[in-house]
């Protein structure tokens, strides 16, 4: 929830990729935008899965509205598990990508915006 409508989901933009697959065919090299979290977010969970049962080629990336990454950006992939403070003190916790399925999880509320991008 992030606290614009209150918890009524009226101003949700995140319905639309949450609780299923998130496909888009083909991706091109490198990041690729998956959504926007807004600032005020809450109880996030977003989770990479591969087709098979071993981590594919595919890595969640988190960057804010500066282009700084928390983790697997610049084309540099982290294999193990990652906390990594926001500036409100929120925790982003990330799996690592050696998982068959990476998943980060934030408690929120975050204190800016956030973009989620697969790196493939």
């Amino acid at each position: 929830m992030c606290g614009v409508c209150g918890g009524d989901n009226s101003s949700c933009l995140l319905n639309a990729v949450s609780n299923h697959m998130f496909e888009s065919g083909p991706m091109e090299y490198g990041y690729n935008l998956v959504t926007q979290l807004p600032i005020n977010a809450s109880s996030i969970v977003v989770t990479q899965t591969s087709d098979n049962s071993k981590p594919d080629e595919n890595y969640l990336a988190i960057k804010d509205l500066k282009s700084s990454y928390l983790f697997n950006g610049k084309y540099i992939v982290m294999m193990y598990s990652f906390e990594h403070k926001l500036g409100n003190g929120v925790v982003v916790e990330f799996s690592g990508s050696d998982h068959e399925s990476e998943r980060v999880k934030i408690k929120g509320p975050i204190p800016e915006e956030l973009i989620v991008e697969v790196l493939v």
